[in-house]
C-alpha cells in the first residue's frame, strides 16, 4: 500500500484540511502497512543457487549481506546500471611444448610454433587439424636392425640381393648358392640312379627253392620236433 499523506490545509485552522479522526485513520493505516512490510521483511532470507561460488554471505537483522566480486588475475571489472561485467584477457599467455629432446616456451604475443617431420615423417593441416604421417617407401631400409613381430607374406615378390640367409629350415625350392654351392646343380648326382636288377648266387636246389618258392608253414597248434632242411646259403 502506497503511504497515505495527512491534509494540513493551507493555513492553521482555515478547516481545508483532514478532521483528526480522518488524519488518524490514516495514520493507522501507515503503521499497519508498515508493519506488515517488516515482518515480511524478518522473514526473508537469501540463499545462493546452482554451482559454483556464492554471493550471498548472511543476513544480519533485515539485511541481506553478499559477498564483494574481485577481479584476478587478466580478469577486470565494471558496473554501470544493474549490471556488472566480467572481462578476460583472450590472449594466451603462455604456451610451453615439450618434445623428446627438449622444449619450447612460447609467450604473450603473436609467436608461431612449426611442426616439422623427421626422417620419413612428413606433416600437414586440414582444417584445425594437423596430421603427421609415415612415409610408405624406404620403411626398412632406413632401419638399421629391423626386426619382425610376425610372419612376412612376400605376396608372390621376390626377395633379391638378400646377401647371407640364415634360417632353421626351407620349405620349397631354392636356388642360389648354398654354402658357396649352386643345389641345383646336385640333381644329377642325387637323382636318376638305376642299380638295375638284383640276382642272387644260387648254387643248389634248395638255394632256388628258397628264392623262388613262399612257403605257407600255415599255424602250428602242438609244436613237434619236425626240422625242415633247407641247406646252405652262400
Amino acid at each position: 500500500m502506497a503511504i497515505q499523506s495527512i491534509n494540513i490545509g493551507s493555513i492553521a485552522n482555515d478547516g481545508t484540511g483532514d478532521d483528526l479522526r480522518e488524519a488518524f485513520n490514516k495514520v493507522n493505516a501507515n503503521f499497519t502497512d508498515l508493519d506488515t512490510k517488516l515482518s515480511v521483511a524478518e522473514g526473508s532470507d537469501a540463499e545462493n543457487l546452482g554451482l559454483g561460488e556464492g554471493i550471498f554471505a548472511q543476513k544480519s537483522d533485515n539485511t541481506i549481506q553478499l559477498r564483494s566480486i574481485v577481479a584476478g588475475s587478466n580478469i577486470s571489472l565494471s558496473g554501470g546500471g544493474n549490471s556488472i561485467t566480467i572481462s578476460g584477457d583472450a590472449a594466451m599467455k603462455q604456451l610451453i611444448v615439450v618434445s623428446d629432446s627438449g622444449s619450447v616456451v612460447l609467450g604473450t604475443g603473436n609467436q608461431t610454433i612449426r611442426i616439422q617431420g623427421g626422417t620419413g615423417l612428413t606433416t600437414r593441416v586440414t582444417s584445425e587439424d594437423v596430421f603427421i604421417d609415415i612415409e610408405g617407401t624406404n620403411l626398412v631400409a632406413s632401419d638399421t636392425a629391423p626386426v619382425l613381430s610376425g610372419n612376412l607374406n612376400a605376396a608372390g615378390n621376390n626377395i633379391s640381393a638378400a646377401g647371407t640367409v640364415t634360417a632353421t629350415s626351407f620349405v620349397g625350392p631354392v636356388t642360389g648358392l648354398v654354402n658357396g654351392i649352386d643345389v641345383s646343380s646336385l640333381d644329377q648326382f642325387v637323382l636318376g640312379f638305376d642299380f638295375g636288377a638284383i640276382v642272387p648266387t644260387i648254387n643248389s636246389f634248395s638255394q632256388y627253392f628258397a628264392a623262388n618258392t613262399d612257403v605257407d608253414l600255415e599255424s602250428f597248434t602242438i609244436p613237434n620236433a619236425s626240422v625242415i632242411d633247407m641247406g646252405t646259403f652262400a
